[in-house]
């Protein structure tokens, strides 16, 4: 395993198609531009990488996008606001104590049944339980919004007790979607779904919009 600690300067590091990249950034505040295949700061202090088969990559208190590969990586986005994107394995999936960290993951080559809930991250981020995803063993937590595609599979999807604004394609199977309290975008795909929509009476009015297929809740001041 290659470890590294907020480097400084840009390196280039290669992996024999089985290692596992290690980065710490807990220490940083600013923002962590990543990639697939690199890793830079605000000041420009890059990692460039290839040949890794996971990751574990910590953020600081900036506003992180860290991608994992098809591994069990752990992406762990600490204070601010970040986007991990998971793959397919058992992945460690959490956003920290920053109150907007989206999770991206394309299940749709898997096949089987997808079950997903976020649960409630707490009002200042950071205290939510962790779930775990049974057809990848992917736990995920800390998360206030989810960007998530699946298959064919007979899927369970429940985003009704974050805030954030979801985007859901489930493709073909019968499937369950769940969602409420933010400005949400739901693609069923065939099979007979179901769409629930948890609303809370707030001071704001809500409003929502079915168009074929597709059905978008929109908040209105």
């Amino acid at each position: 395993m290659a470890t590294i600690q907020a480097p400084l300067g840009e390196f280039t590091l290669t992996g024999n198609g089985t290692d596992r990249l290690k980065v710490d950034y807990s220490t940083l505040t600013e923002d962590i531009f990543g990639t697939p295949n690199s890793l830079t700061d605000e000041f420009f202090n890059t990692i460039n990488f290839s040949g890794f088969a996971s990751f574990d990559i910590t953020g600081g208190s900036g506003n992180d996008t860290f991608y994992g590969a098809n591994s069990a990586d752990s992406l762990v986005g600490g204070g601010g606001d970040d986007t991990l994107y998971g793959g397919l394995g058992a992945d460690n999936i959490d956003g920290g104590t920053g109150l907007n960290d989206l999770w991206v993951a394309d299940y749709s080559s898997l096949g089987v049944d997808v079950a997903v809930t976020l649960n409630n991250t707490g009002a200042s981020g950071g205290s939510g339980l962790a779930y775990t995803i049974s057809a990848t063993s992917a736990s995920v937590k800390n998360i206030e919004a989810l960007n998530l595609t699946t298959g064919s599979g007979n899927d369970s999807i429940d985003t009704s007790a974050v805030v954030g604004n979801d985007w859901v394609s489930t493709g073909e199977g019968d499937d369950l979607i769940s969602s409420g309290l933010g400005l949400d975008t739901i693609y069923a795909g065939g099979g007979n779904d179901t769409i629930k929509l948890v609303w809370v009476l707030v001071q704001l009015m809500r409003a929502a919009v079915l168009t074929r297929w597709w059905w978008t809740t929109a908040l209105l001041r």
